[in-house]
């Protein structure tokens, strides 16, 4: 009994700093959509961005979990051609189908 006294409040201080990290690097990642294509940057100790062309996209996919839908936000997969990879991927995206769309338009006029 006396042992939980200390683990339950260890456990719960673990969990808060799970999802303080968690949010940290989720904000790290800033997503363009710009005009002649999309673009993903990561801040935090380092930096790189990522960049695929609208004319160069073949594909392109929303994916949001049961918990993303709840939370508003989703994942965006993009890939493009000559690769077998996903050139960009947007995690943690605020309104994932708005962002679909309006790449989609974006594409529709190049």
């Amino acid at each position: 009994m006396v042992l939980s006294f200390f683990v339950l409040p260890l456990l719960f201080l673990a969990g808060i700093l799970i999802f303080i990290l968690a949010e940290v690097f989720r904000r790290a990642e800033t997503f363009y959509v710009l005009e002649s294509g999309v673009a993903k940057e990561y801040k935090l100790l380092s930096t790189y961005r990522k960049f695929a062309e609208f004319s160069k996209i073949q594909n392109m996919e929303v994916n949001q979990s049961f918990l993303e839908n709840i939370l508003g936000i989703g994942t965006i997969h993009l890939d493009t051609a000559g690769t077998d990879e996903r050139e960009v991927s947007f995690r943690g995206a605020r309104d994932p189908y708005k962002i679909e769309q309006i790449i989609r338009e974006k594409m529709k006029t190049i």
